[in-house]
């Protein structure tokens, strides 16, 4: 009797921004598409869900600034929270039985074809989090589902002439984001401290635009597809 053939596993950090774009609720039609295409694609891959907060997640984080909570780490477990409560909607959504993962210790299962993840604790964005579980499931290769399509030179929502870069290496990102550091609600395309776990494990990461899902099953596939490629181009 022959062995069934492993899965390679891929994470994906799918932007809150998508999944929860507005205070009016969640993106519901794309997560119905969502749903139906990582179905259809766990025949023949596993997938880690990093979930992200979304507009909840800024909405409650602004409220408690102007209340006076300032400090970091609050500001930091209210996110985390916002954060656990979309993975268990889409836990429940994909009718998915395994908990949602909320730490690195947490076993999960390894025949479940969709595992979804939550923030874990103060101090990290989604992006280290989906760093540490691709590390920990044995895999080299994670996709940032956000809402821009590419990562570009300067900020593209203040800057329109901003070019966009499909390739770079771990030293050329940290050029782009010299003299940044963790703070709660930051937005960068990948945090410093997920960025340098990415250079330290020679990680390969693709940025893209997670609404246009026949673009994210290109990249799955190891397709050309629109979007950032980083990795550590000097060993090429």
């Amino acid at each position: 009797m022959f062995k069934k053939a492993k899965k390679e596993t891929i994470v994906i950090d799918l932007g809150g921004s998508i999944v929860f774009p507005n205070l009016e609720g969640f993106n519901l039609p794309y997560l119905k598409k969502l749903k139906q295409f990582l179905l259809k694609q766990s025949n023949n891959y596993r997938f880690i869900l990093v979930i992200g907060g979304g507009k909840v997640c800024r909405f409650y984080q602004d409220e408690a600034k102007k209340v006076g909570i300032k400090s970091n780490d609050s500001l930091d477990w209210i996110g985390i929270k916002t954060t656990e409560l979309n993975a268990e909607f889409l836990k429940h959504f994909f009718n998915i039985s395994s908990e949602v993962i909320t730490g690195p210790r947490q076993k999960a299962s390894k025949e479940a074809n969709i595992l979804i993840s939550s923030g874990w604790y103060p101090g990290n964005s989604t992006d280290f989090i989906a760093f540490k579980l691709a590390l920990i499931h044995g895999t080299k290769r994670v996709i940032i589902a956000t809402n821009v399509p590419y990562i570009y030179d300067k900020d593209v929502n203040k800057d329109k002439t901003a070019k966009k870069i499909e390739k770079l290496s771990w030293k050329e990102y940290f050029s782009l984001i010299k003299g940044k550091s963790w703070q709660a609600g930051m937005s960068l395309p990948i945090d410093p401290k997920a960025a340098n776990l990415g250079e330290k494990e020679k990680l390969e990461v693709f940025l893209l635009e997670g609404n246009n899902l026949a673009n994210l099953k290109k990249a799955i596939n190891s397709e050309s597809f629109k979007g950032t490629v980083i990795k550590d181009y000097q060993k090429d």
